[in-house]
């Protein structure tokens, strides 16, 4: 199971769960699904689930396809989130159009989120 901190909309293709994300604010959803070819997840079930959230506090879990990389400032993109990787822990930058699975915080609801590790898979 996936856990995204992240607006997940764009991930799911079922209009029915799309309209349970829109339904909540601060709700995180658990995405089950398969990762196609241009990081979107296909097969997927959703969960709400609860959040207990704490901004800057609470550790976050994001899966994706890396979309851009910007060395100058050591950040990356994967669909709307940005990443900002200059202190994580990782084995090296990843490139974009890698799968990585980022653990961060994110000082602001929706803002820069601050990487931690970063896996590449």
């Amino acid at each position: 199971m996936k856990t995204y901190e992240r607006d997940v909309t764009p991930l799911v293709h079922n209009q029915k769960r799309r309209d349970r994300l829109a339904t909540g604010d601060g709700l995180l959803a658990a995405v089950n699904g398969t990762l196609d070819a241009d990081g979107r997840i296909t097969n997927s079930t959703l969960r709400l689930v609860p959040s207990g959230y704490v901004a800057g506090a609470s550790k976050l879990l994001l899966v994706g396809r890396v979309a851009s990389v910007d060395t100058s400032v050591g950040s990356l993109k994967i669909g709307a989130a940005t990443v900002d990787i200059a202190a994580a822990e990782m084995a090296r930058a990843p490139k974009p159009g890698e799968l990585v699975a980022i653990v961060s915080t994110q000082p602001t609801r929706g803002g820069v989120m601050l990487a931690e590790r970063v896996g590449l898979r």
